[in-house]
């Protein structure tokens, strides 16, 4: 009720989240031409993700799996879908995610990169826009699950239609390698948070896994409970460690120095701001203008 009585007054008046107020980039956020000045190791067309072990870089482009050698892009496999999430372990240990339906767990050996346990299941749901991968252990991976309406391409869409049905999930495979399928994947994976406004990057920091929230502008810290699988885990309290961010916070990495790096992959607006709290105005746009505007 107290709920309900709040939102109402946030849209009255215009506060809160009904407000159309975007951040300005200041502090650490301060507009700056590290990208601009950044050495360019290579070109690739539709690259998407990036992962590293600390020696060596891998790239997703398209449906084709790279790792960089001596500043070489050199193709290690080839998918019959789009790569939508990369994750590295170590040389010889890495996750891709083939369009956002399936994640591929793959070890090298003297025959190449092989499929050795494949999962397309987070408990009882299918997977449907998995966009995030981070392994937590050698036996042990984090992912983000965007929507279950729309797919990684479709994130404007999500947006403009308020999505809320993001997951972040575990996926315990020590016991299905070498399977090389995907029987009791299932059984094997942890819903850790549901119900989220497009779940888009995750890692473990600390004793917790964190992830994005994009269209709430927030890092989440999840409970303690969470690092191990505990029962209850994913009802417990959620404590965000960055909110009303000025950009729609995405992937994230590991620091060497400790703490993250934070991806956003678009800025807000107050155009957009405005346009998502008009209803009728956001619908008849949904229906009548192609995605692309």
């Amino acid at each position: 009720m107290f709920d309900a009585i709040r939102q109402f007054s946030d849209r009255l008046l215009g506060r809160g989240d009904a407000a159309i107020t975007v951040p300005v980039m200041d502090g650490a956020l301060k507009p700056n031409r590290a990208l601009d000045d950044a050495e360019v190791v290579a070109t690739l067309p539709d690259i998407d993700d990036l992962a590293t072990d600390g020696a060596t870089l891998f790239a997703a482009a398209g449906a084709v799996l790279y790792r960089l050698e001596a500043g070489r892009p050199v193709e290690l496999r080839r998918f019959d879908a789009a790569i939508t999430a990369l994750a590295v372990h170590s040389a010889s240990l890495l996750a891709v995610a083939l369009g956002g339906k399936q994640v591929l767990l793959l070890s090298r050996s003297a025959a190449g990169w092989t499929e050795t346990a494949h999962l397309d299941r987070l408990g009882d749901a299918p997977l449907h826009c998995v966009n995030a991968l981070s392994f937590e252990t050698e036996e042990c991976l984090l992912l983000t699950d965007g929507s279950a309406r729309r797919g990684p391409d479709d994130w404007c869409r999500d947006l403009m239609e308020k999505g809320r049905s993001g997951r972040v999930g575990r996926w315990r495979f020590g016991g299905n390698r070498g399977a090389g399928g995907a029987e009791g994947a299932s059984d094997r994976t942890e819903l850790l948070a549901d119900r989220l406004e497009h779940a888009y990057g995750v890692m473990r920091l600390g004793d917790a896994p964190v992830y994005s929230e994009s269209w709430r502008h927030r890092v989440v810290r999840l409970p303690t409970a969470a690092a191990t699988g505990a029962a209850g885990a994913a009802g417990g309290p959620s404590r965000p460690l960055l909110a009303d961010l000025p950009g729609y916070p995405s992937r994230m990495a590991p620091a060497a120095r400790g703490g993250f790096w934070l991806t956003c992959f678009v800025c807000r607006t107050q155009l957009v701001e405005f346009v998502l709290r008009e209803v009728a105005y956001r619908t008849r746009m949904l229906d009548t203008v192609d995605p692309l505007y």
